[in-house]
């Protein structure tokens, strides 16, 4: 049994020689032109005849793994079992053909996460963190490496104990509060699913204190959802979400809060 990775096929022209067996199975292992033809003929736990010789037959089993089986035809009419049980590992079959698995854009996982920050569920919050880097909370834009780093474990215990955020601007003096109460304060003072502005990698909200997303986080994109301020009062508010590509996925490093400061 061979087990190996698809991500994504392109069709070369179709070979003009006739296909042997041995042809058949040393394509199949080398996922060449006729794995490619095989899946994008075929349907799931249904028969596909490829040539005048040959059958394959799709099986979908647990995990998205679909193995595969290579039958000839003989004179008879009957089908004789030559190659089976191989794996063919994250492919997508569509009703077009093969399609590669795609992983979500950063505005798409963006809005999942803003709608699980509105609805407090922290058990979906921990499946956005960066599972080697954790994710940064930062009470003002301007974000410095004291600042709390939690892992998604650390999100999902909900410990009840308080922890040191950063400093209050003004007074200066230590942020102490539950991860409860700093997500109320400094995550999700705002209802910001119904914000007003939303901007990819942009800085609309801004004051006294300097936003160093970009020199922090050098290989981020983040996604900024903005209140501006009343007239005649400097009441805006902006939540960073800040992401960065993990084996191509996009995951969380930081949540990063603003608000006018003195």
């Amino acid at each position: 049994m061979r087990e190996f990775p698809l991500y994504r096929f392109s069709k070369p022209a179709p070979s003009a020689t006739q296909p042997t067996l041995r042809n058949y199975f040393n394509n199949f292992l080398n996922a060449s032109p006729l794995l490619y033809d095989l899946i994008c003929h075929s349907r799931l736990n249904a028969p596909c005849f490829v040539e005048n010789n040959f059958v394959c037959t799709t099986v979908q089993g647990p995990y998205d793994k679909f193995s595969l089986r290579i039958d000839q035809k003989n004179g008879g009419g009957t089908v004789k079992s030559l190659i089976s049980s191989f794996l063919v590992v994250f492919i997508l079959l569509t009703s077009g053909g093969v399609a590669a698995q795609q992983k979500p854009d950063v505005e798409t996982v963006a809005t999942e996460l803003v709608s699980v920050l509105h609805n407090k569920d922290m058990n979906k919050l921990a499946k956005f963190v960066h599972p080697v880097k954790g994710v940064r909370f930062s009470p003002y834009e301007f974000v410095e490496p004291s600042h709390k780093v939690m892992t998604a474990r650390q999100i999902r215990s909900k410990h009840s104990a308080p922890y040191i955020w950063g400093n209050y601007d003004g007074s200066g003096l230590p942020i102490s509060l539950t991860f409860a109460a700093y997500f109320r304060q400094f995550v999700y003072d705002r209802d910001y699913i119904r914000a007003l502005q939303i901007a990819r990698s942009g800085v609309a909200g801004g004051g006294n204190t300097v936003n160093n997303i970009r020199e922090f986080y050098p290989e981020s994109v983040w996604m900024e959802y903005h209140f501006p301020s009343s007239p005649r009062r400097n009441d805006w508010n902006s939540l960073w979400l800040v992401f960065e590509q993990y084996r191509g996925a996009w995951y969380l490093v930081a949540i990063v809060h603003g608000e006018w400061t003195i």
